[in-house]
């Protein structure tokens, strides 16, 4: 399981023009980013809620939306992340990003 204090950046998208949605799993833990494989993904999306179960280290996903298929997800996924070590130099894409969600 992932450690304790680690942090998970699941999907996302990427809409100017149209939109491309991911659903690539990375993991901040023990100051470096490592992508991660899960035994069962869940469908690509953005827009998801996530929480972490202390006890048993998942991280559960809800909600969010997709395109192509163009959907709304209105289930709970649950990821279980391998154990890891950070990968020096691997960070995932971020191309737009600020606090108040525009480019």
């Amino acid at each position: 399981a992932a450690p304790p204090d680690s942090l998970l950046l699941y999907g996302g998208a990427h809409c100017t023009p149209g939109c491309t949605c991911y659903g690539d799993a990375w993991v901040y833990a023990g100051g470096g980013w490592r992508r991660v494989s899960t035994p069962s993904s869940p469908t690509h999306r953005y827009r998801q809620g996530v929480v972490r179960d202390p006890s048993g280290g998942a991280f559960y996903l809800f909600g969010g939306e997709s395109y192509k298929p163009y959907m709304y997800h209105n289930a709970i996924d649950r990821l279980i992340v391998p154990s890891l070590k950070p990968q020096p130099g691997a960070e995932p894409a971020f191309t737009a990003f600020s606090a108040a969600g525009e480019a």
